[in-house]
């Protein structure tokens, strides 16, 4: 018998979801070069969304990591992880490029063929798709170190803090790790 959902689960998801699109969708307006000074209010909240939409995010979707590493094992985790996660990652990433380069004339973004490795190294630069794969080396590197390394919850929050720190002095000084950059900060 399966264990009951947990709603609240569901509802924090939903709630990132509709961040999510708000920020991609305002600064989508921004971008087309409509003027959004007399909406600032919306800029604000745009703002204070960012702030903790994503580390919602990541939170929500590690709930249920170390059961989903018990039940499955370590290899068996991250082959899971890689067609639920990478795979999408890289198709609708290809799909979504192919489409922009294709209809470049009519959209915000120009990318060009060389903007296929970007989905390897530089994800950031095709907006909403970075976080798919921040969160699957983010993932795999915390089941890596909880079931090779055994570190226990006071270790991982150390190394996260650690992590985060160096993330803000890579920010700091634009130095460009491409993707490292959010595994760091994630």
């Amino acid at each position: 018998m399966k264990p009951p959902r947990l709603t609240w689960i569901d509802y924090a998801r939903g709630i990132a979801i509709i961040l999510v699109v708000y920020r991609h969708s305002f600064e989508g307006i921004k971008q087309s070069g409509l003027d959004v000074q007399p909406y600032i209010f919306l800029e604000y909240a745009n703002i204070l969304f960012f702030s903790f939409r994503m580390p919602l995010f990541f939170i929500v979707s590690g709930i249920f990591v170390t059961l989903s590493l018990q039940k499955r094992g370590l290899a068996k985790f991250i082959e899971t992880k890689a067609k639920v996660i990478l795979y999408p990652y890289f198709l609708w990433g290809a799909v979504q490029l192919t489409i922009q380069i294709f209809f470049s004339g009519y959209t915000n973004y120009h990318p060009t063929v060389r903007s296929y490795l970007d989905l390897f190294y530089q994800p950031r630069e095709l907006a909403q798709f970075w976080y798919l794969l921040a969160l699957f080396n983010v993932t795999v590197l915390y089941v890596i170190i909880k079931s090779k390394l055994k570190f226990s919850i006071t270790h991982n929050i150390i190394l996260g803090m650690i992590m985060f720190y160096l993330s803000t002095i890579v920010f700091q000084k634009s130095i460009n790790i491409g993707f490292l950059s959010d595994i760091l900060h994630n």
